[in-house]
């Protein structure tokens, strides 16, 4: 499953380091997996600091018992803040420039504007947009490789392991 591997690539969770990623991904997925943004701005500064930082996360999903469920589990870390909410690509996007969120965890099938246009319109934004990770239920290469093309910087199964979610989360700023 070239999804899992990529989950895989991008999240180096020690709870999924168990599994041996495969080699058939297509390279082109596997170097935008292992791609890193060098953090900028406010964050940025204080992270080479060396000061504390909240990662501030915004979740966007058509179903809020999903949405409620990851904003559950993120509100149990310190390092971490839900800054919003969306139940449509359209909502997410105006929701990035109301909150500034620096993570967005983006369902990629929603209505009235899909997760991966979302992310396009999310990296759009200026120099130096909210990181984008995608969920989604469905195991589709297509949907990887237009994240990633779209400018997501991970993108995870909603199966995947809490834990693995939020090392994604921390991961990506």
């Amino acid at each position: 499953m070239p999804v899992m591997a990529c989950q895989r690539i991008l999240a180096g969770c020690p709870a999924s380091q168990s599994q041996k990623p495969e080699t058939s991904m297509p390279a082109v997925i596997a170097a935008a997996c292992r791609r890193a943004r060098v953090p900028a701005g406010i964050r940025g500064a204080r992270l080479a600091a060396g000061e504390p930082v909240t990662i501030r996360v915004l979740v966007a999903d058509d179903q809020a018992l999903v949405r409620a469920g990851i904003r559950m589990l993120i509100e149990t870390q310190p390092d971490l803040e839900v800054v919003g909410e969306a139940a449509d690509g359209m909502a997410a996007v105006s929701e990035v420039t109301r909150s500034r969120p620096d993570v967005v965890l983006m369902d990629v099938r929603m209505p009235r504007l899909d997760g991966i246009e979302a992310a396009r319109q999310i990296m759009a934004l200026g120099p130096d947009p909210a990181k984008v990770v995608m969920l989604t239920t469905f195991d589709v290469d297509e949907y990887v490789f237009d994240a990633l093309s779209a400018g997501a910087t991970g993108f995870l199964l909603k199966q995947a392991r809490p834990e693995e979610l939020l090392f994604g989360i921390r991961a990506t700023p």
